[in-house]
C-alpha cells in the first residue's frame, strides 16, 4: 500500500509562498501548519551519493518549504540532512511507519523487541501474509514505541512527526476469495474478550456459523468499534509520548480518505480508519488525509479530487477546530497513472481551494526527473570564497563537471571553467576568477544531462523502467543574477 510535477517555475508560479533566503528568521514549525511539502525517502537510490546540502537545494529551488522524511529505522535518520534543511529554512518531519511494514525478518530481529512475532496481526485470507502488520492491541509494544518514537524527534531535532497507514490493510477484503479481513490473531481475540466480553471474533469465512459477520450484526458492530478504537488509542498514546518529551513539536495525524460514495463508511469497515475519532482523540496542529489506493491507482482520477474528500476535511476540523487539513496527494507512484502537467497544475489549484497546506509524494518522482531536462535555477560563490556553485532543479549527469571544463561564463568579465564537480543537482565550478555578488552572469548549459541511474524504475517514458535521458538543448544559455 506503500506509494512510491513539468516544468516547476510554470507549475508553482503561483505558490502561496516564496523560497526564503537562508539568513531569515523562520518559525520552521509554524511554517508546517501551511507548508508546501513533499515527501522524501532517503532509502531511495535518487538521494544517494549526493550530499544533504546539495537535497535541501533541490527542495528549495522548486518551491517546497518543509519535507517528510521517511524514517522505519534510525538507519533512515541523518542529522545531516535535518540541519541541510533548516539551514535553507525548510521544515523536516519525521514521517514513519509503527506497523514497521516492508522491513525483512532480519530488520525487525535488529530493531525491535524480541517477542515482535506475538504481535503481528493475521487476516482469514493466506495471501494476506504479504502485509506484515504489527498490531496496536499490545501494551507492551505501544509503550516501547512511544518511547522509541519520541527520542528520535529529539534526537534528530524535527520539527513535526507523524505516523502513515495506521490502519487494517485490507479493502474491499470481503470481494476476495476467500474472503480477506483481519485482526483475527489469538493477541487481538483477547484483547477484544478483555474490551468487550465477547470471546469469539466474527467469522468472514463460513456463512452457516451463527457468528458470521452478516449472522451476528452486534457483534460485527463492537468488532468494527474496537478495531478504530484500538488504532485511536494507540495514536493519542504515542502523540501524548512524544509531546511529552518534545514541547512545541508539530503533532501531525494520518488517516486515509477515498473519493467512492460512502467512502468514509467502507474506510471505517475495512480498514478501521476513522478521521473524527482519531482527530477528536489526538488534537493535532495538522491532519492528513492519505489518498487511498483506490483513487491513486485510477487512470481516470479527476484533478480536483480532493472536493470529493470533503467529508473526510469536514470531519477533522469538526473533532478540532483550528486544525490545518491538508491531502497527500500521489501522481507518481505508477507508471500507467503519471498526470501531466495541466492534470498537476489544476489538482494544485483545487487543493488550494479546500486545504490548509500540500504534500506530495514523492519528490524524486516528479515527472520532470523523467521526461524534462534540467534547468538551471540559481548560482552562487561556495563558502569557501573559491567556487562558482550552479544549482539545477533535479540530478545532473556525473560528467557535466567535464562537459563544463573549458567554457566561459559571461559576466563583468569573462571567466573560464578550469574544472568542476557534480553534487547532486550542483555543479561546483573552478574558475580562472570569481564573479562578485549582483553580478549578472551568462552561463553555457548547453548538453548537461540527468541522469535516469538514480531514478525509482517507474518510468512511463521509453526506455523502460528508468526512462530517457534528458538533455539541455546545445546552444543554450541561462543568464542570472548572483545573490
Amino acid at each position: 500500500m506503500i506509494k512510491h510535477l513539468l516544468t516547476i517555475a510554470v507549475l508553482f508560479a503561483a505558490l502561496p509562498f516564496t523560497a526564503t533566503a537562508a539568513d531569515e528568521e523562520v518559525d520552521l514549525k509554524r511554517q508546517l501548519l501551511t507548508a508546501s511539502a513533499a515527501h522524501i525517502d532517503p532509502l531511495f537510490g535518487y538521494y544517494h551519493n549526493r550530499s544533504a546540502e546539495s537535497i535541501a537545494w533541490e527542495l528549495e529551488v522548486n518551491k517546497y518549504n518543509a519535507a517528510y522524511c521517511f524514517a522505519v529505522t534510525p538507519a533512515a535518520c541523518s542529522h545531516e540532512l535535518t540541519e541541510a534543511l533548516h539551514a535553507h529554512n525548510i521544515s523536516a518531519v519525521l514521517i514513519t511507519f509503527p506497523s514497521w511494514i516492508y522491513l525483512s525478518d532480519e530488520d525487525m530481529d535488529r530493531y525491535l523487541p524480541e517477542e515482535w512475532r506475538s504481535w503481528l496481526m493475521e487476516f482469514t485470507n493466506p495471501e494476506a501474509k504479504k502485509w506484515k502488520f504489527i498490531s496496536y492491541v499490545y501494551p507492551e509494544y505501544n509503550e516501547w514505541y512511544a518511547g522509541y518514537l519520541a527520542n528520535l524527534v529529539k534526537e534528530y531535532g524535527y520539527d513535526g512527526v507523524t505516523m502513515l497507514e495506521m490502519m487494517y490493510p485490507v479493502y474491499d477484503g470481503l470481494k476476495h476469495n476467500p474472503p480477506e479481513f483481519g485482526d483475527i490473531s489469538e493477541g487481538f481475540r483477547q484483547a477484544f474478550e478483555r474490551e468487550t466480553g465477547y470471546a469469539v471474533l466474527p467469522d468472514f469465512t463460513n456463512p452457516d456459523s451463527p457468528d458470521y459477520y452478516k449472522n451476528n450484526p452486534v457483534l460485527m458492530d463492537e468488532f468494527l468499534k474496537f478495531r478504530t478504537e484500538s488504532i485511536t488509542n494507540f495514536y493519542g498514546y504515542i502523540m501524548n509520548r512524544v509531546r511529552e518529551v518534545n514541547p512545541g513539536v508539530i503533532i501531525i495525524s494520518w488517516a486515509l480518505g477515498v473519493s467512492e460514495p460512502d467512502g468514509e463508511d467502507k474506510i471505517r469497515f475495512y480498514n478501521g480508519s476513522d478521521t473524527y475519532s482519531l482527530v477528536e482523540r489526538v488534537q493535532p496542529d495538522i491532519h492528513i488525509i492519505q489518498t487511498h489506493w483506490p483513487d491513486w491507482t485510477n487512470p481516470q482520477l479527476p484533478p480536483d479530487y480532493v472536493k470529493r474528500y470533503q467529508p473526510f476535511i469536514d470531519a477533522a476540523r469538526s473533532a478540532c477546530p483550528g486544525v490545518k487539513v491538508g491531502v497527500q496527494s500521489d501522481y507518481g507512484s505508477l507508471p500507467q497513472m503519471r498526470r501531466n502537467l495541466e492534470w498537476v497544475k489544476a489538482h494544485r489549484s483545487a487543493c488550494d481551494e479546500v486545504l490548509d497546506n500540500f504534500l506530495v509524494y514523492e519528490f524524486s518522482l516528479r515527472d520532470e526527473v523523467y521526461s524534462e531536462a534540467p534547468v538551471l535555477k540559481t548560482a552562487y560563490i561556495d563558502g569557501s570564497g573559491a567556487v562558482l556553485t550552479l544549482v539545477f532543479d533535479q540530478r545532473i549527469a556525473a560528467d557535466s563537471g567535464d562537459l563544463m571544463t573549458g567554457r566561459i561564463i559571461k559576466g563583468a568579465a569573462d571567466y573560464t571553467v578550469l574544472s568542476g564537480v557534480v553534487d547532486g543537482n550542483l555543479l561546483k565550478l573552478t574558475l580562472t576568477a570569481l564573479p562578485s555578488s549582483g553580478e549578472s552572469l551568462t552561463v553555457p548549459v548547453g548538453g548537461i544531462a540527468d541522469d535516469p541511474s538514480v531514478r525509482l524504475p517507474l518510468s512511463q517514458h521509453e526506455p523502460k523502467p528508468n526512462g530517457r535521458v534528458n538533455r539541455i538543448p546545445a546552444d543554450q544559455n541561462t543568464t542570472l543574477t548572483l545573490p
